[in-house]
């Protein structure tokens, strides 16, 4: 009568290392699909953030018949708050929140420049009126992200950067300061954007434009197109 060999248990050190390659090639993979799907979702969060600022910027409008900076400015001088600057005034007082003084310095390319900081919030929202409600950035100081930094007052996108903010302040029915000649010089065709409010992200690589120079195939998010 034959005898049947034993089962045998385990796996041999050939087989483990087989096994461990094909994981490894497997999660190299998907790393990239997962980290574009990531990209993805946070991409559409922030067009419906921006889109959500700039419709409480103009509902503020509406009521007050201003924007909500200090210090409105005179022709030729529209305000531009760069995601490397601090928006916190504006969204706190869109959030009627009194905060005394602090706030930034709005520039703009060759329009000029205006202040967004100076004065108080309830100065700015004296009906304590709640335009925006947002929420809280995830995590705390430079691992802050997705909201509303508690520390600073900063209204952040997903990867951490402020959003940016202009505003037509020389009521001229155009963004100058993004426009010709702006900091979106050569992004929409050259021209200024014909609206009283733009809100923009840098998007997931954080610098204005493409790595490619100029803005093709730009990532940036911006809300007025």
């Amino acid at each position: 009568m034959r005898r049947l060999s034993p089962s045998r248990a385990g796996f041999t050190l050939v087989e483990l290392l087989v096994v461990i390659a094909i994981i490894t090639i497997l999660m190299g993979l998907t790393f990239p699909v997962g980290t574009a799907i990531k990209n993805q979702t946070r991409t559409a969060q922030t067009k419906l953030t921006s889109a959500d600022i700039s419709n409480s910027i103009r509902n503020y409008y509406t009521d007050y018949s201003r924007y909500p900076v200090s210090g409105q400015t005179s022709a030729g001088k529209d305000t531009l708050i760069r995601p490397s600057e601090d928006n916190s005034m504006i969204i706190r007082a869109l959030r009627a929140q009194e905060v005394a003084g602090g706030g930034t310095s709005g520039t703009t390319g060759s329009t000029g420049s205006s202040s967004a900081g100076g004065g108080s919030t309830a100065l700015l929202n004296p009906r304590k009126t709640v335009y925006y409600e947002g929420k809280n950035a995830t995590g705390t100081g430079s691992s802050a992200r997705g909201g509303i930094d508690i520390e600073t007052g900063k209204l952040l996108d997903p990867w951490g950067m402020a959003f940016g903010i202009a505003l037509d302040t020389d009521y001229s029915n155009a963004l100058d300061s993004i426009g010709t000649d702006g900091f979106y010089t050569d992004f929409v065709d050259q021209k200024a954007p014909r609206t009283g409010v733009g809100v923009f992200s840098f998007g997931p690589d954080g610098k204005l434009g493409s790595k490619e120079g100029a803005f093709l195939n730009s990532d940036d998010i911006i809300s007025w197109q």
